[in-house]
């Protein structure tokens, strides 16, 4: 663990490198407090979500908590928080790094810094960070939102301190500002429209139909496993890609949802068909942001779309439920539903800040590594392996 002081005016700033077994009950309360304060509400660098992830997916042994805390007249708060997750090398970057923390179910990566000290804490938190003996070649950022004012701010530090961006990947997620849902039904499309109310009217005349959703600390055991068998069916359960098939994906799920749940921050959307769930959606809030996490649903009553039956009963009652919540992330890559009917979007990116002297040699590869089809450490091992044999030749 190394430690570091850095005073402003009458403030001091200290910054910790803490691992996983280091980290105190205090300083997970801190934690929680400075999610509701930071300047980007992310429920993927939440505790609830960030400490299951750390017991059941990752590697414990690769991780580094930065932490800054602002310490004045004998009083100390937690008010900047970066994770890193330490590589050898990466397919995008082929050189000892780290990223910012990101798992398989991450939808959102990034760093939390409290919103009354982003000026100061922000330039802290990555000055440290690029001292990094494994940060020496570059810092790669898996799905990061690519505008507002942490975004701009983390760039022009990055800039100043030698490192150019390069992105791999690009796309515009789709958002749901609250005080917007009733606007995006009533755009929608007439076939869409036509769609709902004969899939909604045909599979009521399968048995009584409910829609609801599971909150405010009620959701149990029984609903958790519910969601996890619908999305385990279909093309997810087959591909092995659901967290039904994963045992560690499913203590991490059911341990997560529960500490969001004992926040009154977890909720499920459910479609019943005579009491059973045909539809099921798992979901979860951050400061005053839901995040929409993964979907399922009964693959025998695919022909009535449950799924999108699921989704518009929801937005019907979005208004009255979620009050505390400005808009919903949709956690998307613009080829679901979801991104067919909201109607904002955020600009997000993946990619690596590169240190200088190396992105001069990168530069000629930078079409290929924009490319996420092709493997990059591949094609510049095959490059230097040709340049060499030229020499010799």
């Amino acid at each position: 663990m190394k430690n570091a002081s850095i005073s402003s005016y009458n403030t001091s700033y200290e910054v910790k490198h803490l691992h996983f077994n280091d980290l105190t009950p205090k300083d997970i309360e801190e934690w929680k407090e400075l999610e509701t304060t930071a300047t980007e509400p992310n429920a993927y660098l939440s505790p609830h979500f960030v400490l299951p992830a750390l017991k059941y997916l990752e590697n414990e042994s690769r991780i580094t908590f930065v932490t800054v805390r602002k310490v004045a007249i004998g009083l100390s708060s937690l008010v900047g928080l970066a994770i890193l997750k330490k590589y050898n090398f990466s397919r995008y970057l082929p050189l000892p790094h780290v990223s910012f923390f990101h798992t398989r179910h991450s939808y959102l990566s990034g760093i939390f810094a409290h919103k009354e000290y982003i000026q100061e804490v922000v330039p802290i938190l990555l000055r440290n960070i690029t001292n990094f003996q494994v940060s020496q070649y570059g810092i790669e950022v898996e799905e990061t939102s690519a505008d507002g004012n942490l975004y701009l701010l983390i760039s022009d530090i990055f800039k100043n301190l030698g490192f150019r961006w390069f992105p791999y990947k690009e796309w515009q997620r789709k958002t749901l500002p609250v005080n917007q849902a009733k606007n995006v039904q009533q755009n929608f499309s007439k076939r869409l429209n036509k769609n709902f109310k004969r899939n909604l009217r045909k599979i009521g005349e399968l048995g009584e139909v409910s829609w609801g959703i599971i909150s405010h600390g009620d959701v149990n055991a029984a609903y958790i496993q519910e969601f996890l068998e619908l999305e385990n069916m279909g093309w997810k359960g087959k591909r092995k890609s659901s967290l039904y098939s994963n045992p560690n994906a499913v203590l991490f799920f059911q341990e997560m949802i529960q500490n969001f749940n004992r926040e009154n921050k977890a909720y499920f959307m459910r479609l019943t068909l005579n009491d059973k769930a045909i539809a099921s959606n798992s979901n979860f809030i951050s400061g005053n942001v839901g995040f929409a996490f993964k979907i399922g649903w009964d693959v025998n009553y695919a022909k009535y779309s449950p799924g999108v039956l699921n989704e518009i009963l929801f937005l019907e009652s979005v208004n009255n439920k979620f009050d505390h919540v400005d808009y919903f992330d949709s956690g998307t890559y613009g080829e679901s539903f979801i991104d067919s009917i909201w109607a904002e979007e955020r600009k997000m990116q993946s990619g690596v800040f590169v240190r200088e002297s190396f992105a001069k040699f990168l530069s000629p590869f930078i079409n290929l590594f924009l490319k996420p089809s092709l493997n990059f450490v591949k094609t510049i091992k095959a490059t230097l392996i040709n340049k060499n044999n030229k020499e010799l030749d």
